[in-house]
């Protein structure tokens, strides 16, 4: 990964200096002040922005703390003889174990995971099993011994089924002839409950 980022360095140092060169670095202002081509600060404003925050010594302790805390780093990573067990013990070891730990998220995570999601799990598949499956193996069940009760009424005699049809007719014209007239009678009172 070295050299990956260094030549991913050295082109961001390249490239930011190209905005000097001509007045790429007022273009380059003023097209990001800018909204839907509408400037948002008058002509010349964009250096003055420039001037204001190089004039702020804000800008000069961020550059300095940057450039401190480099030195720092090439001191304890690459230069011999720092004893970088320092930072193991007290407040520094407790907060170096929870950046190792990566705050212990990916902990809170696995725990929650194991002890919340997998009791869910559990309780997914037992409904899974019982209900679920209970319903479609209920009713293949069902279908598969009410066509064994059927099955036993198809004989192939043709006398059976012809006396069965005779039977269903008697059976609609009595439904017809005394059934519905005696609804339409008792209709009156059907409508008093409702």
């Amino acid at each position: 990964m070295t050299v990956p980022l260094m030549i991913l360095a050295g082109l961001a140092l390249v490239s930011g200096f190209a905005l000097f060169i001509s007045e790429g670095f007022k273009k380059f202002l003023d097209s990001s002040l800018t909204l839907s081509g509408i400037p948002l600060l008058e002509p010349g404003a964009p250096a003055e922005i420039a001037s204001e925050i190089f004039a702020d010594p804000l800008t000069y302790l961020s550059l300095g703390l940057a450039i401190v805390g480099i030195m720092i780093a090439y001191r304890i990573y690459y230069l011999p003889g720092f004893d970088r067990a320092v930072f193991a013990r007290g407040v520094p070891g407790a907060f170096q174990r929870a950046l190792e730990n990566r705050w212990y998220i990916s902990k809170f995570y696995d725990d929650f995971a194991y002890k919340v999601w997998y009791g869910f799990s559990i309780v997914a598949d037992m409904f899974d099993r019982y209900v679920i499956d209970g319903i479609v193996n209920g009713f293949a069940y069902l279908g598969s011994n009410s066509g064994n009760v059927l099955r036993k009424g198809q004989s192939g005699d043709v006398r059976r089924y012809t006396s069965l049809v005779v039977v269903g007719i008697v059976i609609l014209i009595l439904f017809v002839v005394f059934i519905i007239p005696w609804i339409r009678g008792q209709s009156a009172w059907f409508a008093g409950w409702f």
